[in-house]
């Protein structure tokens, strides 16, 4: 899609399929070393996160990968002693933590009307 002025980017419209959001997921935590989750778990991520574009997904993990510091925080832990290995991985239920912080980008409306705005106008 060409980029004009305020035009949204093709990533911002358009939301992933289940299975890249997925890929998104698990590449991004493989990166840190943070990825254990079964492929059960994934399937609960991608299905929760229906309408979630590819920025969305990022942000989402980057939310959901602060679990485990957040949660040795509030168990009196300094911080700066930290050490990776000192991190559990993350977690289903921290991704179920973070879909309360970090939302779509945009609506299922919005949505439908960037999908028609697109196929009227679009490259």
């Amino acid at each position: 899609m060409k980029q004009h002025g305020g035009d949204l980017p093709k990533d911002f419209i358009f939301p992933y399929h289940p299975q890249a959001r997925a890929w998104i997921a698990r590449s991004l935590l493989e990166k840190d070393g943070l990825f254990n989750l079964s492929n059960e778990e994934m399937d609960v991520i991608c299905n929760l996160t229906d309408g979630y574009s590819g920025s969305d997904m990022k942000n989402l993990v980057k939310d959901a990968s602060m679990g485990p510091l957040r949660e040795k925080i509030r168990q009196g832990v300094n911080i700066v002693e930290l050490k990776k290995e000192d991190m559990r991985p993350v977690t289903l239920q921290d991704f179920k933590d973070s879909l309360h912080e970090v939302r779509p980008s945009v609506s299922p409306d919005e949505l439908g009307t960037y999908e028609q705005w697109n196929k009227k106008f679009g490259s």
